[in-house]
């Protein structure tokens, strides 16, 4: 009999837009340029660039400055945003490449390139940016984001838009007079709790929000790490010792029964935990585990999907009675069960694809793969969907739900009590969502994205019942839970 547990699977991979800034005027200088171009100059923006001599026409648009000429055309505006220490600046190159309301601009193929793998021109200038180039000769126009200095609040990400043929030339011009710097961080500041910051508890729909005062926000926490989790150790709270642990513990409860009917079963490894070995009744199948996947089960309840991995080389999709390891690049964590339909995605150089019983069923426009392997991040079916996530944007049967929802951003996704639960940004601010409604919680910044090494004590955890995380609001930075009331 299939279990009564709602159908639900996550596939880890193992690899909004803010209110528009006030404008300011701008200044076209008229000299003569060695490259037979006029300057565009923007103090406001701290920005520079060259642009033809033939063209003349300068239009003051609702968020910034047109200048366009009989074969061309340049815009530049910048929005303002929250000052996140973790936002990735390819998630605004994502939803614009993807938005079928952009086809037209960009093509049928864009191609995404995000800081310094862009190509065709130097574009050295950019700094923290990201490129839509349009597929030729379908596509019209190119973008391209960046991103500022992050401040104490806000920061800054400059929009520029042109025709194809001249983009390139636009964009090698580009010069930033003055580079400006982040604040510096002040480890005075991680030392002590903030004068009056205080722990505080309130129910938050069907939620007990705990938040937990840690340092100023002046304190980084990626520059001042030990200190910051200095601070966090001093809060002395049982249940910031094992999230980790108890999330695994939950997720092999889980697994476990998803697997009983097939007489599998994941046990703790008994000379080397934390991993785990896989049996089939007293026989093992695989041993050693370190890191493993959601059990997906077919409609007919006669098949499961179990990712499993041993070492950073040794993949493995199980099956019943069938183990296949995976052999040099093959894509591993890429296939699971949605009812009756066998879901798979596969990377190629510009693109993610999805398909249903090994049809194409949806592709998406995403960076290149770099040296911390492919732009995908999760890859999840839920009750009758699939979900798959790239930088900070979520599709849901190919549907981007960032672009329908309204958020620039969209993360921490998983399932409490049968429902979703992930954070977003939003205009200003960050926030909350579960089972399709916005929580009354907002926040400066979020930690979040992609975390290695020891900033991985900063992912979004979860506990029972919840989630845990870290938040900046008023100047403060704090620990949260948010944990649904029994």
């Amino acid at each position: 009999m299939r279990s009564p547990l709602k159908f639900f699977t996550m596939i880890s991979m193992l690899t909004g837009l803010a209110a528009c800034g006030p404008l300011t005027p701008v200044a076209v200088t008229q000299a003569q340029q060695p490259s037979s171009g006029q300057t565009f100059e923007d103090p406001a923006l701290n920005v520079t660039l060259t642009y033809p001599r033939d063209w003349q026409e300068q239009t003051a648009l609702p968020t910034g400055t047109r200048i366009s000429g009989a074969d061309g055309f340049f815009e530049l505006s910048s929005q303002t945003q929250p000052a996140s220490r973790f936002e990735q600046i390819e998630t605004w190159c994502i939803r614009a490449a993807n938005d079928p309301s952009l086809t037209a601009s960009f093509g049928p193929h864009p191609k995404i390139l995000v800081g310094n793998r862009m190509n065709p021109a130097p574009h050295g200038e950019i700094g923290h940016g990201c490129v839509v180039l349009p597929s030729d000769p379908a596509g019209s126009q190119a973008v391209l984001y960046r991103r500022s200095p992050l401040s104490d609040t806000s920061q800054q990400i400059l929009i520029l838009r042109a025709d194809a043929s001249h983009f390139g030339d636009i964009i090698a011009s580009l010069k930033f007079p003055e580079a400006g710097t982040a604040s510096p961080s002040d480890s005075t500041l991680c030392k002590e709790t903030p004068t009056g910051a205080q722990a505080s508890t309130r129910q938050v729909g069907e939620f007990v929000l705990h938040e937990y005062a840690l340092a100023d926000a002046g304190c980084d926490p990626l520059n001042d790490f030990d200190l910051f989790q200095a601070r966090v150790k001093g809060l002395q709270l049982e249940q910031q010792n094992t999230p980790a642990g108890r999330a695994i513990e939950s997720m092999v409860e889980l697994n476990n029964r998803k697997l009983a009917p097939f007489h599998y079963r994941l046990v703790t490894h008994p000379t080397n935990p934390p991993s785990y070995d896989l049996l089939k009744g007293d026989d093992m199948v695989l041993a050693g585990i370190t890191n493993f996947d959601w059990v997906s089960v077919n409609a007919a309840g006669d098949d499961f999907i179990l990712w499993v991995q041993q070492s950073p080389r040794v993949i493995s999709e199980v099956r019943l009675n069938a183990v296949r390891t995976l052999a040099g690049q093959e894509q591993g964590f890429n296939t699971t069960w949605l009812g009756p339909n066998l879901i798979r995605f596969g990377v190629s150089p510009d693109r993610i694809e999805i398909s249903s019983n090994d049809k194409l069923i949806q592709s998406f426009h995403a960076p290149p793969s770099g040296p911390t392997g492919t732009p995908m991040r999760l890859f999840w079916s839920w009750q009758e969907h699939w979900f798959v996530k790239v930088a900070d944007v979520l599709m849901q049967d190919g549907e981007i739900q960032n672009l329908r929802l309204g958020f620039a951003e969209i993360f921490g996704w998983r399932v409490l009590d049968d429902q979703p639960l992930f954070m977003m940004r939003k205009d200003q601010s960050y926030g909350i969502v579960y089972a399709g409604q916005e929580l009354p919680v907002q926040y400066e910044d979020i930690l979040h994205g992609d975390l290695c090494c020891d900033l991985t004590a900063y992912q979004i955890a979860s506990l029972p019942n919840g989630v845990q995380f870290y938040a900046r609001r008023d100047g403060v930075w704090m620990l949260v839970t948010l944990q649904k009331v029994p």
